[in-house]
């Protein structure tokens, strides 16, 4: 029998739902439905069993004669692809090329004279939503292969395999579920587009919906104007042909509102409210009424706001959303969805103060509607006490912490602390700055890896370890570089031995990067090794691509370190920066702070006169980059004028000049911050002190005491206000 891959799972989600957990249940029915699941299980595994079985004798050296093969055999064939089809879900899944194997069996049937085979369509649509439902790398791609392979074979004079609604809609689906966010959206508008001006196809409903769903997922700024263009389109045909097939549904205003609630645009409130009460005035004959999707979007929009009318917005749309429930509206019921953004709002707008509200309401909703807390509940409340600033916040949220843990050995399912909870823990701590931050860290970790191990929990996730390596990155011990290296080494080793374990990811190596500060040539190489490795794993997966904060955390590694080649070294990063970025990585495009780490990297440089010359020379090319490719800020100008202090002899009329130059510079374009006086004063000598700014060198001056203008465009913190 030949092996076939069993690697296979079923989506415990809803199509264009961004939340995929199953209903929230009680104790009582969490053990009812385990019972449940086991015999689902039993059952499942023995289906396996048969689908296996017979694949495998049909795709073995012991199958039937070619061309030969019985009707039975092709019906029995096509009822696996059907199944293998299903099960191309799980993202390590290779279901979908078992599909194509089963395929290209009965292509070769055909081949071979088999009249009692038709491979229509239909068949090969199965193929189309096999790679739809994939969650491979590249199936996207792969599917709209097959699409044009079929359009080639109707070309030349195939009938049997035109392409239809549904073979297009696979693509589309393939796209909007992996294409990811830059990619999905043109490809999808051009397979809708080219629908559109078919002679032989139309888009339907399904496809409007899917290409409004990838619009509203999207990073366009444009995507919600184009959205609302798309729902315009559909009511046009809709109206003008009575094509009952493009009435836009209720998931079209749903998706719609979505867009608008991303908050992308300026002043999106406005018109994603009124779009709301348009969803909630429709008119009759239309039969559409809003959902609890709808209900839910339009308060997820309104808790982005920074408006000071948010929460009460959110308050309305719940007291609309209840009265339309008890009006007989039985799709408007309250969910977990909606209790948890109301805590989140309140949270936000009031602050921890107003939690104790935000939990009687919670604990009101939740008795009424039947709606038990889960971890995303817990997180919230964890969340906003990370964000309070009490200085209680790390204990209040461990104590949290404390409570799911125990729910879930308790058989609380749901109550299950994820990697949400225990990094949000180990942030708290972090960014408290507590001196145990880092031990504390460890522990949660430990803690994580018990609930796992010994009692079924969530199991380690990449932002977990992300978070203690952060935690040792912002701590002051002298041994916290190793850790971080030990911590990469664990998660390396952890995943090669089982690929179920995370392995480190971009932010993982950005965190280490950030992490080697100890001020030794060793780290800041180290750093350029991990940034090395990240653009040689991007070459192959783009999302290991580094992105600007990996270089410039490598320049100032060097930076802060003793290495005697820092100058050259910060200028060789900023070009493979700005060589990066021309090969397409747009996220590597350097900023002004870039430009800044450079600049500082060659001000620090020591050693003899030879030496801080070449260094100076190099801050010049670096500056010479910065006004060519982003513009010099009040830090650019105050480390420039650093450089000139420290690397060129007093004495010499070339640094007079320059800081002349610069200074007037940093005047004109309103960048005189605190640094740029700072600097002043060793940059320049008593005479163009008094020149320059109108004051002995000896006089404390502030920001306060030189024109606005010179300070215009300077963002920094005086005095406990910002200028």
């Amino acid at each position: 029998m030949t092996e076939v891959d069993t690697d296979f799972g079923y989506s415990k989600g809803k199509e264009n739902s961004d939340d995929d957990s199953p209903p929230a249940q009680s104790q009582e029915q969490e053990g009812s439905r385990t019972l449940s699941y086991n015999k689902i299980e039993e059952r499942d595994k023995r289906k396996m069993e048969w689908v296996l079985s017979n694949t495998g004798d049909l795709l073995g050296e012991e199958s039937e004669e070619l061309g030969k093969m019985s009707e039975r055999s092709v019906l029995l064939t096509l009822d696996l692809m059907r199944v293998w089809s299903k099960r191309a879900i799980k993202r390590e899944s290779k279901a979908a090329h078992v599909v194509e194997r089963l395929l290209q069996k009965l292509l070769k049937e055909k081949d071979a004279g088999n009249e009692r085979l038709k491979i229509n369509t239909a068949v090969y649509n199965i193929v189309l939503e096999s790679w739809a439902n994939s969650r491979e790398e590249g199936s996207a791609e792969r599917s709209e292969e097959i699409l044009m392979e079929m359009e080639r074979m109707y070309n030349q004079g195939n009938r049997d395999v035109l392409p239809n609604e549904a073979s297009y809609n696979a693509v589309i689906k393939a796209y909007v579920k992996n294409g990811g966010r830059a990619i999905a959206p043109p490809k999808v508008t051009a397979l809708v587009n080219r629908m559109e001006r078919s002679n032989i196809v139309s888009p339907t409903r399904r496809s409007y919906n899917l290409l409004l769903y990838c619009l509203a997922k999207s990073n366009l700024e444009d995507a919600a104007p184009r959205a609302e263009d798309i729902l315009h389109r559909m009511l046009q045909q809709y109206l003008e042909t009575d094509n009952m097939t493009t009435k836009p549904d209720i998931n079209s205003y749903n998706q719609l509102l979505g867009a608008w609630a991303r908050g992308r645009n300026e002043g999106y409130e406005e018109r994603m409210q009124t779009i709301y009460e348009e969803i909630l005035d429709l008119p009759p004959d239309m039969h559409i009424t809003p959902t609890v999707d709808t209900f839910n979007t339009a308060m997820s929009g309104w808790l982005k706001s920074e408006q000071p009318s948010a929460l009460s917005k959110i308050e309305q749309i719940l007291e609309t959303m209840e009265t339309s429930f008890k009006e007989g509206n039985r799709n408007a019921r309250p969910d977990r969805v909606t209790i948890n953004t109301i805590c989140a709002a309140f949270a936000k707008t009031q602050g921890t103060g107003a939690m104790g509200n935000a939990m009687k309401l919670r604990a009101s909703l939740e008795k009424e509607y039947d709606i038990t807390p889960d971890v995303v509940s817990y997180n919230i409340i964890v969340d906003s006490w990370c964000k309070s600033g009490r200085k209680d916040s790390p204990e209040q949220a461990i104590e949290i912490l404390n409570a799911m843990e125990n729910d879930f050995k308790d058989g609380k399912i749901s109550h299950a602390p994820d990697g949400y909870t225990y990094s949000s823990v180990i942030g708290c701590f972090a960014n408290f700055r507590r001196p145990d931050a880092a031990e504390k860290a460890e522990e949660l970790l430990k803690r994580m890896k018990d609930l796992w191990h010994n009692f079924g929990g969530e199991p380690l996730s990449a932002s977990v370890y992300n978070a203690v390596i952060n935690a040792w990155a912002s701590s002051p011990s002298l041994e916290s570089s190793e850790r971080v290296k030990e911590l990469l080494n664990e998660m390396d080793e952890n995943h090669a031995t089982d690929p179920s374990l995370p392995a480190p990811n971009r932010i993982t190596y950005n965190t280490v990067i950030k992490a080697m500060r100890d001020g030794s040539g060793d780290d800041a190489a180290f750093a350029e090794k991990i940034l090395y490795l990240l653009e040689s794993k991007g070459a192959v997966q783009s999302a290991f691509l580094p992105d600007s904060y990996s270089y410039t955390s490598v320049v100032s590694a060097y930076g802060r370190s003793d290495a005697k080649n820092k100058a050259e070294k910060a200028l060789e990063i900023i070009e493979r920066m700005l060589l990066a970025t021309e090969n397409g990585n747009i996220a590597a495009n350097p900023t002004v702070h870039s430009f800044n780490a450079a600049l500082n990297a060659c001000a620090f440089v020591k050693g003899d006169e030879k030496a801080k010359e070449v260094a100076f020379d190099i801050a010049m090319k670096i500056f010479e980059l910065l006004q060519v490719h982003d513009a010099p800020d009040h830090t650019s100008y105050g480390t420039v004028l650093r450089a000139c202090s420290v690397l060129l002899p007093s004495q010499k009329e070339r640094r007079e000049a320059l800081v002349d130059e610069f200074f007037k510079e940093a005047c004109l374009k309103g960048c005189v911050g605190r640094l740029v006086l700072t600097q002043m004063q060793f940059a320049s000598s008593p005479e163009q002190y008094a020149r320059l700014l109108g004051h002995d060198q000896i006089d404390k001056i502030t920001v306060r005491d030189v024109p606005r203008s010179w300070t215009q465009n300077v963002r920094e913190k005086v005095r406990g206000s910002t200028i």
